[in-house]
C-alpha cells in the first residue's frame, strides 16, 4: 500500500496523468521486481513530467540476485532529456528503445532497454531496465599516448561525448580543429563565435594568450598544461595534452566552464567582507558600551554596584572580543587559544590580578562565530568565579586552562588551586552559573561537570565543534 501511495502521490504532483493512468501505473510496478531478476539489473518506470524535458521516476525495482548500481532508492528522482534521451523519445513517441547509452543520477553510464507502458492509445509512462557501462566507458576515455581509440570515440559516440561536462577539442598536428563535441559547439557560440569552429586553426580558438607553436615546445617539456583563464564575462579551466593518432601526434583541449564557482567564490568573499565589516562595528558599538560603564564605575560609591559593573564591562568585553577576532578572519572562525588569551587580557585590564598566574595547554582548535561566543562568556565566568573566590587571603595562584580534542570531540577543563567550596552549600543558581549552563547546553550542545575540594576547583566543558 505503501508503494502504491508513493507512486500517486509523485504522479498527482508532477504529472498530468488521468486517475486511471496512474492505476495502470501501479498495477505494472507489480511485475517490475520479477523483472529485475530476470534481467539481473536495475528496473524502473519513468511517467512524463510537466516539464516536457525530464521524466519523474516513481518507482525503482533492485535485484536481488546481483549488486544494484545505485547506492539509494532514486524514486522520485528526475531523468532528464539531455542524461536520458531514450527515455524522453519513448514517452514522447511510444518507439521501444534498446541499448540506449545513458547518464543515470549518480552520474554512471548505463545501457537502457525502454518499453513503453500504454493506456487505451497514451504513452502514460516507460519501463527502463539498465546495465553499468561505467568501467568499459572509463576504460574507452582513459587517454594514452599510443591510443587511437579515445579519437574513434569522440568521433562515433556521440551520446557519451556529448553528455560530458567538458567541452573537448582535438587539433591535427598543423594546429586545425579537426574533432570536437557538442559542449565544445556551445562554448563558443556562447562566446560569441557564429561559425562552425570545426576546421578553424587553434590560434583562433585559443582562449589564452598561448599561440600553437608556442603550446608545442612547451607540450614537449610537460605531459600537459593546465591554466585558469577568464574570457569575457567566463571563466574556464583548460587542459591541454598530447595524443598520438595512426603515427601522428595531436593535441587534446579539454575546457572546462568553471563559471559559475568562481562567481560563487566572488559571492562569498563579498559577504565574507560584509559579515566581518558588521562584526568590526559591532565590536567598536560594545567598546563605546564599556567605555560608558566604566565612567559610570568610577562615579560609584557602593562595592557592590561597582562589581555588578565590572562583571557587565567583563561580558561585554567578551562579546567585542569574538567580533573583533571574527573582524580579522575569512572563514568566520577563530582561534580557542587567541580568543582565550584575549579574555584574559580583558579581565587583567579590569582588575589587578598579577598574583594569579594563568597558562592555557593542549592543542588548538578553531571555532565558529555563535559558538565562540558562548564558549568565551562561559570561560569568562569560571574564570572571573576564580579570580574572586579561589584565592581569598593568599598571595598567589594558578589557574590552568587544558584544550583537548579528539576529531571533532572538545574538551576544555580549568583548574585552580585555589581554597574550593562546597558543591552542597553554595548558591549555583545565580548569574554567573545561569550563563555558564545556558551557553554551555543550549548554544554548544554540551555538557559541564564542576567539581571542588581543599585543593582547588575543576570545571570540564565538553561539546562537538562541527
Amino acid at each position: 500500500m505503501k508503494i502504491n501511495k508513493t507512486i500517486s502521490d509523485l504522479c498527482k504532483k508532477n504529472t498530468y496523468l488521468k486517475e486511471n493512468d496512474i492505476e495502470k501505473i501501479i498495477e505494472v510496478s507489480k511485475t517490475i521486481g520479477v523483472m529485475a531478476e530476470f534481467y539481473e539489473g536495475d528496473v524502473f518506470i519513468d511517467v512524463l513530467s510537466m516539464d516536457k524535458n525530464e521524466a519523474i521516476v516513481v518507482f525503482h525495482a533492485k535485484p536481488n540476485t546481483v549488486e544494484s548500481i545505485y547506492l539509494e532508492d532514486i524514486t522520485g528522482k528526475k531523468a532528464l532529456r539531455e542524461n536520458e534521451p531514450g527515455v524522453l523519445k519513448t514517452l514522447e513517441t511510444g518507439v521501444p528503445c534498446k541499448d540506449i547509452k545513458a547518464v543515470t543520477q549518480e552520474n554512471r553510464f548505463v545501457k537502457q532497454k525502454i518499453q513503453p507502458i500504454v493506456n487505451e492509445d497514451r504513452i502514460i509512462g516507460v519501463i527502463i531496465a539498465e546495465k553499468d557501462i561505467s568501467k568499459e566507458v572509463k576504460e574507452d576515455f582513459r587517454i594514452k599516448k599510443s591510443n587511437r581509440e579515445f579519437v574513434d570515440l569522440m568521433k562515433n559516440n556521440n551520446i557519451l561525448t556529448d553528455s560530458l561536462d567538458e567541452a573537448i577539442l582535438i587539433f591535427d598536428n598543423t594546429g586545425t580543429l579537426i574533432i570536437s563535441n557538442k559542449n565544445a559547439s556551445d562554448v563558443y557560440k556562447k562566446l560569441g563565435y557564429l561559425e562552425d569552429i570545426k576546421n578553424m586553426s587553434y590560434d583562433n580558438l585559443s582562449l589564452s594568450k598561448i599561440k600553437y607553436d608556442e603550446l608545442l615546445k612547451v607540450l614537449k617539456e610537460k605531459e600537459k598544461i593546465v591554466e585558469e583563464i577568464k574570457f569575457s564575462d567566463y571563466y574556464f579551466k583548460i587542459t591541454r595534452t598530447f595524443i598520438i593518432n595512426e603515427g601522428e601526434f595531436q593535441v587534446l583541449s579539454v575546457i572546462k566552464d568553471i563559471t559559475y564557482i568562481k562567481r560563487k567564490e566572488k559571492e562569498m568573499e563579498l559577504k565574507d567582507a560584509e559579515v566581518r565589516e558588521a562584526h568590526h562595528r559591532i565590536k567598536n558599538n560594545l567598546q563605546t558600551t564599556v567605555a560608558l560603564l566604566r565612567r559610570k564605575s568610577r562615579d560609584c560609591v557602593y562595592d557592590e554596584s561597582k562589581e555588578t559593573l565590572y562583571e557587565s564591562i567583563s561580558r561585554i568585553l567578551t562579546i567585542g572580543t569574538t567580533h573583533d577576532l571574527l573582524s580579522k578572519c575569512k572563514n568566520n572562525r577563530v582561534s580557542a587559544k587567541e580568543a582565550i588569551n584575549s579574555i584574559l587580557n580583558n579581565i587583567n585590564s579590569i582588575e589587578d590580578n598579577s598574583k594569579i598566574k594563568t597558562l592555557i595547554y593542549g592543542e588548538d582548535f578553531e571555532i565558529c562565530g555563535e559558538k565562540a561566543t558562548a564558549l568565551l562568556l562561559a570561560i569568562n565566568e569560571i574564570i572571573q568565579n576564580s579570580y574572586k573566590h579561589a584565592f581569598k587571603d593568599r598571595k598567589s595562584g594558578n589557574i590552568k586552562i587544558i584544550l583537548d580534542r579528539e576529531d571533532n570531540n572538545i574538551t576544555i577543563t580549568i583548574l585552580d588551586d585555589g581554597i574550593g567550596f562546597n558543591l552542597k552549600t553554595v548558591n549555583l543558581r545565580g548569574l554567573g552559573m545561569g550563563i555558564i549552563n545556558s551557553y554551555i547546553k543550549d548554544v554548544l550542545g554540551g555538557q559541564i561537570e564542576l567539581y571542588s575540594g581543599n585543593e582547588g576547583t575543576q570545571t570540564i566543558i565538553k561539546f562537538l565543534n562541527n
